[in-house]
């Protein structure tokens, strides 16, 4: 729709007859009114005062060219009357040229052939300024003027993206995803292979609380188990054990992969549990017998028969008083070469008596012969108490 156009001409020019007589020029003045309604059409009503009097005229105007250019080409047709010594009607014809000099102003020339009902001509050489009110012509009917159009012919979408411009934008983000199917229409999509077509840039694909930036597995969501949670990648098997985080007992510690319960995911350093690693037990599947005999090797094994036959109740050990008899002595010489033999072993001499300061007495007595008998005293923990008369010799750690 085009919105009326009023004007107002002033002008002064040359009115030149034409006829027997030759040239007879002569100055006019006048002024006229403009109305445009329609882009390419309007009418013109004006007045000029010459030298044969007062014309009244009605123009009927066209317009070339595009309504919003610097230079319109304006056709005019019209008719009206000439108030002189007599009034008499005329008729006439010609163009105009508006060139636009600001919004609301025009330089006007305009050149036109007059004939009077007498079969009279004159020739009409003019120029003007003409005012008219801000041109508002908007050909497709968007709102916005064609002069400031870039469009004129085609609506502005008005969405809120560059609405003063006139031309519709139809993906307002320049993402390739046309608005009408953009659920962001103005924030464009990110373009990198998730849900790239509704729009909308993603800027945590997984979902995982990292953003895609410093996400290295932007499609695959963090398991968040407190296992380099900030990397963005799901860890399954957090200690690259081969057994899942969801059926590892141990998801941090590797599982050992010795045979030995390897399905629960956690290692077994011992797996006989006899305080023996397994790094350094000879039988890691196999608790080791602790007696205090070798038991560092992890190897369950029984004791020496020379040990055996010291340890334990000794009844052989006799004595008069706190001295030892020639058959204890002899005992004593026993347990001394076993001890000789397996150097690393340390007893505990029990000794019991109806009397216990008697039974100490003779406690000390076995060891002080064990040291005459060359073995060192730190092996040797005499021990006497009140109870049964006995002698029982064991291994200590």
């Amino acid at each position: 729709m085009t919105a009326a156009e009023l004007g107002l001409l002033l002008w002064l020019g040359e009115d030149i007859p034409l006829g027997a007589g030759g040239l007879q020029p002569g100055v006019s003045y006048g002024a006229r009114a403009r109305l445009r309604p329609l882009l390419m059409a309007g009418v013109e009503l004006g007045f000029a005062v010459g030298p044969r009097g007062t014309d009244i005229v009605l123009d009927g105007l066209g317009f070339l060219g595009e309504p919003v250019a610097d230079v319109v080409a304006v056709p005019v047709l019209g008719a009206g009357v000439r108030i002189g010594e007599r009034a008499e009607l005329l008729l006439e014809a010609g163009a105009s040229v508006d060139l636009v000099l600001a919004p609301v102003l025009d330089l006007r020339p305009d050149a036109r052939i007059v004939w009077t009902i007498d079969d009279r001509a004159s020739i009409l050489l003019n120029v003007g300024l003409q005012l008219h009110l801000p041109r508002r012509f908007d050909r497709d009917g968007d709102g916005v003027n064609d002069r400031a159009d870039r469009c004129i012919d085609t609506p502005e979408d008005r969405d809120g993206t560059l609405d003063a411009d006139g031309c519709p934008d139809l993906d307002n983000d320049l993402d390739n995803v046309p608005d009408t199917t953009d659920s962001c229409p103005a924030t464009p999509e990110d373009r990198d292979g998730f849900l790239d077509e509704d729009g909308c840039p993603e800027s945590d694909n997984d979902g995982d609380g990292l953003v895609d930036d410093h996400d290295a597995c932007i499609n695959g969501a963090e398991d968040r188990d407190g296992f380099r949670d900030l990397d963005g990648c799901p860890d399954p098997d957090n200690d690259d054990d081969a057994v899942p985080d969801a059926a590892d007992a141990c998801p941090n510690v590797a599982e050992d992969r010795d045979t030995f319960d390897d399905g629960d995911g956690c290692p077994d350093p011992d797996n006989d549990a006899d305080g023996v690693g397994d790094r350094f037990d000879l039988a890691p599947n196999e608790a080791e017998n602790i007696n205090f005999f070798e038991d560092t090797d992890g190897l369950p094994e029984a004791l020496p028969p020379i040990l055996q036959k010291v340890l334990g109740a000794q009844p052989r050990f006799r004595f008069v008083g706190s001295a030892l008899t020639e058959g204890g002595a002899d005992r004593v010489e026993l347990l001394a070469a076993a001890m000789a033999e397996y150097p690393e072993v340390r007893v505990r001499l029990r000794v019991a008596d109806a009397d216990g300061g008697r039974a100490a007495k003779r406690a000390l007595t076995i060891a002080a012969a064990l040291v005459q008998a060359g073995v060192v005293a730190e092996r040797v923990e005499p021990e006497g108490a009140e109870g049964e008369a006995g002698v029982w010799v064991e291994l200590v750690p």
